[in-house]
């Protein structure tokens, strides 16, 4: 916790040149606050109780606060750097808002279940990699190199949170409610995860650039590609996307569990690894899809047919990439998936089989629109 926090602080210390002498009280508090920090944990480690984890996670909230008023005081008085954009400030702010809305929902969550409290601080995981989401301002392309370079580690990181957040929350709401099943302990669990998403590509301004985008601008933007089919085309329009800002989507009218899922991995991760291979970007993606999938084996059990389910799911996300890449929108693979998951639970036809053709069929159509000298 320490580390976020001084990452956090570091952050924004270097985009704040000038102080003056509310800020450096402010500073002075936020160090006092990081000194007791070594006690609290102290405290938790000994005891672990209810009202052991209730201080220790109202320290967290005091931390947070103090950088939230940090950064809010220099933009109000205009000492953040004159390069950072209203985007970034933006997005600094709710970063450190979303870190201290995590410890605050924990400290009344610790009187009904300390552990639950615990494994609700896994929600920091997320909100910790949207730091590196996105690249600082670039002085001679150095921020896109690096970038470039952490695509894949953050991606393997972003589907790592999601499978540990599903573990652990299915586990806390056992501990809070013995007899949770998985159907019922999901629903809850990809609630809360849509919710977060939404969060953050509003914060980042990144619902166009992951492929939001309006029916008639799937064709413009197929166009507007065609020069370079080697490359992602959302990597292309992220910058207007994220100038745009537009997320009046009407996901809501649509299921959580779809959303979520094809805005991650077909989204957000297809976005971060928009400078690589059509190719590569979308096995990547497929890869990391099937993989979160073997999470159900500390849910479910039954390790063969979780692996032969990750398996399917990495198939299905190919072709579902692929798709993406050649549509420029995220909304066909939402409908999609909603429908054909109906069909598979309220069909007469036999699951498995059908199931197995339809990955296998998505594979063959993904390596087809991949093809070598196909455009975009």
């Amino acid at each position: 916790m320490v580390s976020l926090f001084w990452t956090s602080h570091h952050q924004k210390f270097m985009l704040i040149p000038r102080v003056d002498g509310v800020i450096s009280c402010l500073n002075i508090v936020f160090l006092l606050l990081v000194g007791l920090v070594p006690f609290s944990t102290a405290v938790l480690a000994e005891n672990g109780g209810k009202a052991a984890t209730a201080v220790y996670a109202a320290l967290m909230t005091a931390l947070g606060v103090t950088l939230m008023l940090i950064w809010a005081y220099a933009w109000a008085t205009g000492r953040i750097r004159h390069d950072v954009d209203e985007r970034r400030k933006h997005r600094i702010f709710w970063l450190s808002f979303g870190t201290f809305a995590v410890f605050v929902v924990s400290i009344p969550l610790a009187f009904v279940n300390a552990d639950g409290a615990k494994y609700f601080w896994l929600l920091l995981v997320p909100i910790s990699l949207a730091r590196y989401a996105t690249p600082p301002p670039r002085r001679g392309g150095r921020g896109r190199r690096v970038m470039q370079d952490r695509a894949v580690a953050v991606s393997a990181a972003i589907a790592a949170a999601w499978a540990i957040f599903a573990v652990g929350g299915y586990a806390v709401l056992n501990a809070i409610h013995p007899g949770t099943t998985p159907i019922t302990g999901g629903v809850w669990l990809i609630a809360i995860i849509a919710i977060v998403v939404a969060a953050a590509l509003t914060a980042l301004g990144w619902w166009r650039s992951v492929g939001f985008t309006p029916p008639l601008g799937m064709a413009r933007a197929a166009m507007a590609d065609r020069a370079g089919a080697d490359r992602v085309p959302a990597a292309r329009h992220w910058r207007q996307g994220a100038r745009d800002g537009e997320h009046r989507s009407p996901y809501r009218r649509l299921r959580a569990y779809r959303f979520a899922e094809e805005a991650v991995f077909r989204g957000i991760i297809l976005r971060l690894l928009g400078n690589r291979p059509r190719l590569a970007a979308v096995t990547t993606a497929a890869l990391l899809f099937g993989l979160v999938h073997l999470a159900n084996v500390f849910i479910r059990g039954n390790p063969a047919v979780i692996a032969a389910q990750a398996l399917g799911a990495a198939c299905f996300g190919f072709g579902y990439g692929a798709i993406r890449l050649r549509t420029n929108t995220l909304w066909p693979l939402i409908v999609t998936h909603m429908l054909t998951d109906l069909f598979l639970q309220v069909g007469k036809l036999p699951l498995i089989p059908v199931a197995v053709a339809q990955d296998i069929i998505l594979l063959a159509f993904g390596l087809w629109l991949l093809r070598p000298g196909q455009r975009a």
